[in-house]
């Protein structure tokens, strides 16, 4: 049973720190983008 609980808290934490990447990704993205936007949309 702990053996179970420790694999589900691992997997757990595994598609957490997916998730907090894909976010971190797609958050970097969107600051890279927003400057280019600003400019397309300023020119």
């Amino acid at each position: 049973m702990l053996i179970y609980n420790h694999f589900m808290i691992v997997s757990y934490f595994k598609t957490t720190d997916k998730i907090i990447y894909f976010f971190t990704f797609l958050f970097n993205l969107f600051w890279v983008s927003m400057p280019l936007a600003s400019n397309v949309f300023i020119v």
